[in-house]
């Protein structure tokens, strides 16, 4: 079994679902955390066009972009592969396929590369590459039960930073993270700006995340 934990703050989540929609292989639930009512008004009649089971998450407020990966964690207590996706992502219609191809039994996590700003499509061979921790988690595909091995992000890090959290922790096990070059983009949407106080927020997560590293906060 295949979740996916979709966050949205974006009328793209909706390019996302369709290009869900078009894999060769497709999820199985994908869990929408709706942090500003994208859909709270079509929901009912637009989930049920998807090839897919479609779980509505509304709570009422931004938790955040973490808060909503942290909810992966309960989805690995019965799904083989869990992942986590952005709202402003493209994906190639193979990409789930290809990121299986590499996770295999040792593997903790595969990701996509990101590739510019437009819907990519796979010109290269199939590549893999198996590193510690490199690379932003914008599309990733973890083994379950690695997963739950994992901390969760603390509510310290709202928006940023998750990234790093996971990443620092597979380094800290020694579980390789594999990059592959089936390439996704990134639409770098500028409207999350306008939603948050964006210098605020990412200057008091970042000053939390070094003062971690340095050992002088705790989390």
């Amino acid at each position: 079994m295949i979740s996916l934990i979709l966050p949205c703050m974006r009328q793209s989540a909706r390019e996302v679902l369709s290009d869900l929609a078009t894999q060769t292989i497709r999820p199985d639930l994908v869990r929408i955390i709706d942090n500003d009512d994208v859909f709270i008004h079509d929901q009912p009649h637009f989930f049920p066009t998807f090839p897919f089971r479609i779980e509505y998450v509304n709570p009422g407020e931004n938790i955040g972009t973490n808060a909503a990966w942290n909810q992966a964690w309960c989805l690995a207590d019965h799904a083989q592969y869990v992942g986590v996706i952005g709202d402003d992502y493209r994906i190639n219609k193979r990409c789930i396929e290809h990121m299986l191809l590499y996770l295999r039994d040792e593997v903790a996590v595969t990701c996509a590369i990101v590739k510019g700003n437009t819907v990519p499509q796979r010109t290269k061979p199939l590549v893999g590459q198996y590193v510690r921790a490199k690379g932003r988690l914008g599309f990733a595909l973890f083994h379950g039960d690695y997963l739950k091995e994992l901390p969760l992000i603390p509510k310290e890090f709202k928006i940023f930073f998750g990234d790093n959290w996971i990443e620092y922790w597979l380094a800290y096990m020694k579980w390789p993270l594999c990059q592959i070059n089936t390439p996704i983009s990134h639409e770098h949407k500028t409207d999350l700006k306008e939603k948050l106080d964006y210098p605020t927020v990412i200057s008091s997560e970042r000053i939390n995340w070094k003062c971690w590293l340095r050992g002088v906060k705790e989390l």
